[in-house]
This record gives structure tokens, sequence and C-alpha cells, in this order.
């Protein structure tokens, strides 16, 4: 389980984790948006979070979260948490 910081990449391990994953936001002070990537560069967004919520997501190989919709480096500060669980395949 890792907990994602605002504007860091987080990178997924295809070698321990199968295709889909587990993302749990814990609701603080500021929506968060969540991008992805498969190269490290071109970053789109995947989704906005305004609560708290759990559910399955398919894995990419990147991943950052923000509090600006419009720019996956947003450093931030938030009380807002986001958590991903990479499921084990089989």
């Amino acid at each position: 389980m890792s907990e994602l910081t605002p504007g860091n990449v987080f990178k997924t391990d295809f070698r321990r984790a199968g295709s889909t994953g587990i993302i749990q936001v814990v609701y603080g002070d500021s929506d968060v948006h969540l991008f992805g990537s498969l190269d490290n560069d071109n970053y789109v967004l995947i989704e906005t979070f305004v609560s708290s919520t759990i559910k399955e997501i398919a894995l990419c190989t990147y991943f950052k979260f923000s509090t600006d919709a419009a720019n996956a480096d947003a450093t931030a500060v938030t009380t807002t948490k986001l958590i991903l669980e990479e499921t084990i395949g089989g």
C-alpha cells in the first residue's frame, strides 16, 4: 500500500501486481485529481475526487495526484490523502 504525494511520481510494480488496483481517497480540505501516464512524460487526467471513496482502477505505469486539474505537477499542500494498493495478479 502506498500513499501518493501531490506532484510526485508513483511508479507501479507490474512484476508483482495484476492489472488493477484499489484506490482510497480520504477527503480532507480540497478536491484532488488523479493523473496517469505510460511514459512518465505525457500525463492525462483520469478522475477528479470530491469526496472520500474506495474504488478499483486499471493500473498504468505512472500516477500523480494534484490539487490542480490542469497541472499534474502541482504540489500544493492538502490534507486529502490518496492511497493506492496494487492487487496481486493470479
